[in-house]
């Protein structure tokens, strides 16, 4: 009965979580293009998917706007080591919590390609 407390406790922790990582709209879509030219919204959902589900494996899953932008590419980097991901799913990841955090109220990061 314990074990299930606990479990039912950690899942609805995640489930709060996850649910201030804002799903990619409109807006995140015209924000990305701004920096990445032909990005679309399926794109940024698969860097948010990614994000959720390969980062909170090991973490609570930070909020985007706790970052600025502009410091997202060097969590980034600290984080490379620990996730088994691609380069470009990565570079997805990366793309969605910059944007994320820009629409949240963030400052602007330089783009990269």
């Amino acid at each position: 009965m314990r074990r299930l407390l606990c479990l039912s406790l950690f899942l609805a922790g995640l489930a709060g979580c996850v649910g201030q990582v804002p799903e990619p709209s409109t807006q995140h879509v015209a924000r990305a293009q701004s920096h990445w030219p032909g990005t679309t919204q399926a794109e940024l959902s698969e860097g948010r998917a990614l994000f959720v589900e390969r980062c909170s494996g090991c973490h609570t899953l930070p909020i985007p706007a706790e970052h600025k932008a502009a410091e997202w590419p060097d969590v980034m980097k600290r984080m490379t080591p620990f996730v088994r991901m691609t380069p470009e799913q990565l570079n997805s990841v990366e793309r969605y919590l910059i944007v994320a955090s820009e629409v949240a109220g963030g400052a602007p990061a330089q783009a990269k390609n």
